[in-house]
């Protein structure tokens, strides 16, 4: 049974030692917390810091969305109607920009895409989960006659996206007439989906 070594005031009881030692998985007068308690002192504050890190609105995706805004193109976001909430999504184009971070959806061959070393099986059965979800969401978007660009975080840093944008959504500016026709001609022909 933990020993209650805070007193009222927040400072803990026993002097020095016990100051030094409060918030530790040590000693602490007269008691020593068991291996599994100060797993899960750790595991709740990694579950809070994992728990801060959010889905949406992320540094690369302001980023992309500010470079095409600045190009003249507008959009919807997080559609809730589409597979996976997307991104970007341009309705009246029928195409979406998916922005995926490097580390959490796992992009191949990039140094930012690690494993953790601690509780490994915990990190792979995530990772596989979010990739066999972000394929299924894609296969479904795919089917529906929607085109998709997937870019990755590591490749703001390149500087080419504002071209591959312009070459992936055409020209900016709202379609009007036979551009929206054509448009929609492609997409009942099931055009293929261009995705990196």
């Amino acid at each position: 049974m933990p020993v209650d070594w805070m007193n009222e005031g927040g400072s803990a009881r026993g002097g020095a030692r016990a100051k030094a030692m409060a918030g530790s998985a040590s000693d602490v007068a007269g008691y020593t917390m068991p291996r599994q308690q100060a797993t899960e002192v750790i595991s709740e504050a990694r579950r809070r810091n994992m728990a801060a890190i959010g889905g949406k609105n992320t540094k690369p995706e302001l980023a992309v969305r500010r470079i095409i805004h600045a190009m003249g193109y507008r959009y919807r976001l997080h559609a809730a109607t589409l597979p996976g909430r997307p991104d970007i999504v341009f309705p009246g184009r029928r195409k979406i920009i998916d922005v995926r971070g490097c580390f959490w959806h796992r992009h191949p061959g990039c140094p930012r895409a690690t494993t953790p070393v601690a509780r490994r099986d915990f990190w792979e059965d995530k990772f596989r989960a979010t990739v066999t979800r972000d394929e299924r969401n894609l296969a479904a978007l795919r089917r529906s006659g929607w085109q998709v660009l997937v870019v990755w975080e590591c490749e703001l840093a390149g500087g080419h996206l504002a071209e591959q944008f312009r070459t992936f959504l055409g020209t900016p500016g709202p379609l009007r007439g036979d551009e929206r026709l054509n448009r929609l001609a492609d997409v009942s022909m099931h055009s293929p989906s261009l995705v990196r």
